[in-house]
Protein backbone atom coordinates (compact mmCIF):
# COMPACT_ATOMS: atom_id res chain seq x y z
CA UNK A 1 0.00 0.00 0.00
CA UNK A 2 1.41 3.26 -1.00
CA UNK A 3 0.44 6.33 0.56
CA UNK A 4 0.19 10.14 -1.28
CA UNK A 5 2.57 12.23 0.80
CA UNK A 6 0.15 15.45 1.65
CA UNK A 7 1.59 18.90 0.00
CA UNK A 8 2.58 21.50 2.27
CA UNK A 9 3.02 25.14 1.37
CA UNK A 10 5.28 27.47 3.04
CA UNK A 11 3.95 30.81 3.44
CA UNK A 12 5.33 34.00 4.37
CA UNK A 13 2.80 37.05 5.90
CA UNK A 14 3.25 40.33 5.82
CA UNK A 15 1.69 42.56 8.74
CA UNK A 16 1.24 46.13 7.35
CA UNK A 17 -0.71 47.35 10.06
CA UNK A 18 0.79 49.15 13.02
CA UNK A 19 -1.20 48.16 15.32
CA UNK A 20 -0.94 44.82 16.54
CA UNK A 21 -3.61 42.20 16.93
CA UNK A 22 -6.19 44.59 14.86
CA UNK A 23 -9.05 43.92 12.41
CA UNK A 24 -5.60 43.25 9.54
CA UNK A 25 -4.01 40.82 11.96
CA UNK A 26 -6.68 39.25 13.09
CA UNK A 27 -8.40 37.99 9.76
CA UNK A 28 -4.45 37.08 8.75
CA UNK A 29 -4.62 34.53 11.19
CA UNK A 30 -8.01 33.60 10.54
CA UNK A 31 -6.86 32.80 7.05
CA UNK A 32 -3.97 30.78 8.18
CA UNK A 33 -6.50 28.91 10.91
CA UNK A 34 -8.39 28.31 7.09
CA UNK A 35 -5.31 26.90 5.50
CA UNK A 36 -4.39 24.68 8.41
CA UNK A 37 -2.22 21.72 7.61
CA UNK A 38 -1.24 22.91 4.48
CA UNK A 39 0.78 25.77 5.20
CA UNK A 40 3.90 25.86 6.80
CA UNK A 41 4.82 29.67 8.12
CA UNK A 42 8.13 30.39 6.84
CA UNK A 43 8.28 33.97 8.15
CA UNK A 44 5.36 36.40 9.59
CA UNK A 45 6.62 40.21 9.14
CA UNK A 46 5.18 43.19 10.91
CA UNK A 47 6.60 45.73 9.03
CA UNK A 48 6.12 48.37 11.70
CA UNK A 49 8.57 46.69 13.89
CA UNK A 50 11.13 46.33 11.02
CA UNK A 51 14.81 48.00 10.63
CA UNK A 52 13.92 49.41 6.86
CA UNK A 53 15.45 52.21 5.22
CA UNK A 54 14.12 54.43 2.16
CA UNK A 55 15.37 53.18 -1.17
CA UNK A 56 18.85 55.64 -2.01
CA UNK A 57 17.93 55.21 -5.35
CA UNK A 58 21.77 54.91 -5.91
CA UNK A 59 20.81 52.20 -9.18
CA UNK A 60 23.76 49.57 -8.22
CA UNK A 61 21.33 46.85 -7.93
CA UNK A 62 20.94 47.50 -11.27
CA UNK A 63 24.37 46.61 -11.94
CA UNK A 64 25.06 44.19 -9.40
CA UNK A 65 21.26 42.52 -8.18
CA UNK A 66 22.34 42.96 -4.71
CA UNK A 67 20.43 45.97 -2.43
CA UNK A 68 23.39 48.26 -0.46
CA UNK A 69 21.56 48.49 1.87
CA UNK A 70 21.87 45.83 5.18
CA UNK A 71 19.05 46.09 6.85
CA UNK A 72 15.55 43.84 7.30
CA UNK A 73 14.16 44.53 3.89
CA UNK A 74 16.96 43.07 2.49
CA UNK A 75 16.71 39.96 4.70
CA UNK A 76 13.15 40.04 3.72
CA UNK A 77 13.54 39.53 -0.28
CA UNK A 78 16.03 37.07 0.26
CA UNK A 79 13.20 34.98 2.10
CA UNK A 80 10.25 35.95 -0.34
CA UNK A 81 11.58 35.01 -3.39
CA UNK A 82 11.93 30.93 -1.42
CA UNK A 83 8.38 30.81 -0.71
CA UNK A 84 5.20 29.17 -2.45
CA UNK A 85 2.41 31.58 -1.17
CA UNK A 86 2.35 35.30 0.02
CA UNK A 87 -0.07 36.51 2.28
CA UNK A 88 -0.30 40.80 2.73
CA UNK A 89 -2.33 41.84 4.95
CA UNK A 90 -2.80 45.52 6.04
CA UNK A 91 -4.77 48.29 7.01
CA UNK A 92 -6.09 50.87 4.45
CA UNK A 93 -4.59 54.60 5.49
CA UNK A 94 -6.14 57.21 3.56
CA UNK A 95 -6.50 55.32 0.51
CA UNK A 96 -2.75 53.97 0.55
CA UNK A 97 -1.02 51.90 2.32
CA UNK A 98 0.77 52.22 5.80
CA UNK A 99 4.25 53.95 5.46
CA UNK A 100 6.41 51.52 6.69
CA UNK A 101 4.69 48.98 4.46
CA UNK A 102 5.51 51.64 1.67
CA UNK A 103 9.17 51.72 2.51
CA UNK A 104 9.33 48.16 2.13
CA UNK A 105 7.35 48.20 -1.40
CA UNK A 106 9.56 50.59 -3.26
CA UNK A 107 13.12 48.75 -1.79
CA UNK A 108 11.77 45.87 -4.32
CA UNK A 109 13.66 47.78 -6.87
CA UNK A 110 16.35 44.88 -6.80
CA UNK A 111 14.10 42.47 -7.98
CA UNK A 112 12.69 44.48 -10.66
CA UNK A 113 16.14 44.91 -11.59
CA UNK A 114 17.54 41.23 -11.56
CA UNK A 115 14.38 40.44 -13.60
CA UNK A 116 14.09 43.24 -16.37
CA UNK A 117 17.92 43.98 -16.31
CA UNK A 118 19.85 41.30 -15.22
CA UNK A 119 17.58 38.16 -16.85
CA UNK A 120 17.44 36.35 -13.51
CA UNK A 121 13.75 36.62 -12.56
CA UNK A 122 12.20 34.83 -9.34
CA UNK A 123 10.66 31.27 -9.48
CA UNK A 124 7.13 31.20 -10.94
CA UNK A 125 6.38 27.65 -9.60
CA UNK A 126 6.06 25.99 -5.95
CA UNK A 127 7.79 22.84 -5.36
CA UNK A 128 4.90 21.14 -6.56
CA UNK A 129 5.11 22.92 -9.72
CA UNK A 130 1.96 25.41 -9.46
CA UNK A 131 1.83 28.94 -9.46
CA UNK A 132 3.06 31.12 -6.80
CA UNK A 133 0.05 32.45 -5.56
CA UNK A 134 -0.73 35.99 -3.37
CA UNK A 135 -3.08 36.96 -1.33
CA UNK A 136 -4.32 40.14 -0.29
CA UNK A 137 -6.40 41.13 2.92
CA UNK A 138 -7.45 44.90 3.74
CA UNK A 139 -9.09 46.49 6.17
CA UNK A 140 -10.67 50.07 6.69
CA UNK A 141 -13.26 52.35 8.03
CA UNK A 142 -14.34 53.37 5.05
CA UNK A 143 -17.47 51.82 3.93
CA UNK A 144 -16.40 52.98 0.14
CA UNK A 145 -14.08 49.42 -1.30
CA UNK A 146 -13.12 52.04 -3.88
CA UNK A 147 -10.98 54.14 -1.06
CA UNK A 148 -8.70 50.81 -1.56
CA UNK A 149 -8.17 50.84 -5.20
CA UNK A 150 -4.67 52.69 -5.09
CA UNK A 151 -3.49 50.30 -2.46
CA UNK A 152 -4.39 47.38 -4.44
CA UNK A 153 -2.43 48.51 -7.86
CA UNK A 154 0.08 49.26 -5.70
CA UNK A 155 0.33 45.79 -3.81
CA UNK A 156 -0.75 43.85 -7.37
CA UNK A 157 2.24 45.26 -8.76
CA UNK A 158 4.49 44.26 -6.18
CA UNK A 159 3.65 40.69 -5.93
CA UNK A 160 3.62 40.68 -9.57
CA UNK A 161 7.39 42.29 -9.69
CA UNK A 162 8.35 38.76 -6.78
CA UNK A 163 7.16 36.58 -9.13
CA UNK A 164 4.02 35.20 -7.79
CA UNK A 165 0.26 35.48 -9.31
CA UNK A 166 -2.38 37.60 -7.49
CA UNK A 167 -5.11 34.99 -6.29
CA UNK A 168 -7.55 36.96 -3.98
CA UNK A 169 -7.98 40.04 -2.73
CA UNK A 170 -10.13 40.59 -0.14
CA UNK A 171 -11.43 43.63 1.30
CA UNK A 172 -12.78 44.24 4.69
CA UNK A 173 -14.36 48.01 4.39
CA UNK A 174 -16.42 49.70 7.23
CA UNK A 175 -14.76 48.48 10.03
CA UNK A 176 -13.65 51.21 11.92
CA UNK A 177 -12.27 50.56 15.81
CA UNK A 178 -8.89 48.35 15.93
CA UNK A 179 -11.09 45.07 17.12
CA UNK A 180 -14.37 45.57 14.70
CA UNK A 181 -14.29 41.95 12.83
CA UNK A 182 -13.92 40.30 16.14
CA UNK A 183 -17.38 40.60 16.34
CA UNK A 184 -18.05 39.72 12.55
CA UNK A 185 -18.71 36.57 11.89
CA UNK A 186 -19.59 36.51 8.55
CA UNK A 187 -16.11 38.45 7.67
CA UNK A 188 -14.55 36.27 9.53
CA UNK A 189 -16.14 33.16 8.11
CA UNK A 190 -15.23 34.50 4.57
CA UNK A 191 -11.50 35.28 5.28
CA UNK A 192 -11.79 31.40 7.10
CA UNK A 193 -12.51 30.24 3.85
CA UNK A 194 -11.07 31.76 1.69
CA UNK A 195 -7.58 30.40 3.38
CA UNK A 196 -9.24 26.93 3.36
CA UNK A 197 -9.47 27.45 -1.07
CA UNK A 198 -5.74 27.27 -1.12
CA UNK A 199 -5.05 24.22 -2.39
CA UNK A 200 -2.26 22.83 -5.13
Amino acid sequence: MSFRKKKVFSIVVVRGSPYRSGNSDRLADEFLKGCGKKVSVMSDFRTSEMNISFCHSCRICEKTGICVIEDDARRFYKTVVQTDVLLVATSIHFGGLPSKLVTLVERAQVEWAKTNLLNNPPQKLTKYGALRRAYIILTGGSKRKTVGQPAIAILRNWIITLGFIPTAILYAAGYDSHDAVASDPKILKKTHLLGESLTG
